[in-house]
């Protein structure tokens, strides 16, 4: 709520669609984002992005502590967490490695 509360302090009013179909026309119009809206979504999307990192970060702590904290389990168990799995945002970002990588710096 705060960037786009920051948004609108900015730049005005975010558009919002009508569900009025006499204003479709209108909503049609304003279809393509202006620079400043897709400044706004990218913020939106990082913030989502570094909390997923964060998520995945802690469970990957939480399941190497219960893996090492477990010595009688076996060997196999400690192998599938490392390089044969790939990260969450592998699974879901759906926009292939160039997004990962970036994720995987930003870990660092």
């Amino acid at each position: 709520q705060d960037l786009i509360s920051e948004h609108e302090a900015a730049h005005g009013r975010l558009y919002k669609v009508s569900h009025d179909p006499s204003r479709l026309s209108e909503a049609v119009s304003r279809w393509q984002s202006s620079s400043a809206e897709r400044s706004l979504y990218s913020a939106i999307t990082r913030r989502i992005q570094d909390a997923l990192l964060a998520l995945e970060s802690r469970a990957r702590s939480e399941q190497t502590s219960s893996a090492s904290s477990s010595s009688s389990s076996s060997p196999s168990s400690s192998s599938s967490s490392s390089s044969g799995r790939h990260s969450v945002l592998e699974k879901t970002a759906g926009r292939g490695e160039h997004v990962t990588s970036k994720a995987r710096e930003r870990l660092r």
